[in-house]
């Protein structure tokens, strides 16, 4: 019987400590309360083109779009530094929770009053390797991008 208890008790005792764990690793409060477009839904509404890095940073918003859902479907820069991303997509054009993280507008929707969406590139815990990339409901106007020094290029 005292076996029994020792066994289940270290058996509960693990997996709690294995869920906090897991929750640890891949919990990330700065997302909570965020919206996110899957990229399912992005397809649908802007489609696919061909990911090109140095035609991204001149692209009109239109075709900024469909390379951002060519991106995350890809892969492109999963697993890989940050100082890539930036290297290759040039300056950011958005904002999210850090100067550090890379966002680019795909859409800018406050000249229509409709939403603005940007690729956010979210760092691994240590800062250095995208984690995930994601689009981003953006939640504010120009005038905030314009006050912090950043001009998102026009369509």
């Amino acid at each position: 019987m005292k076996k029994t208890v020792v066994f289940l008790g270290t058996f509960i005792l693990s997996g709690t400590l294995g869920g906090l764990w897991y929750l640890y690793a891949n919990f990330h409060p700065y997302l909570a309360g965020q919206e996110f477009m899957s990229v399912e839904s992005a397809e649908k509404k802007w489609g696919q083109k061909a990911f090109d890095a140095i035609k991204f940073q001149n692209a009109p918003m239109s075709e900024r779009a469909g390379m951002a859902v060519d991106l995350i479907k890809k892969k492109t820069y999963l697993n890989q530094p940050l100082e890539r991303v930036i290297k290759e997509m040039g300056p950011r054009s958005g904002y999210f929770i850090s100067e550090r993280i890379p966002t680019y507008f795909v859409v800018e929707g406050w000249e229509k009053n409709e939403n603005s969406w940007q690729l956010v590139f979210l760092p691994d815990r240590n800062g250095n390797i995208v984690e995930d990339v994601r689009i981003h409901k953006n939640c504010c106007s120009s005038d905030i991008w314009k006050n912090k020094g950043i001009i998102p290029p026009k369509d």
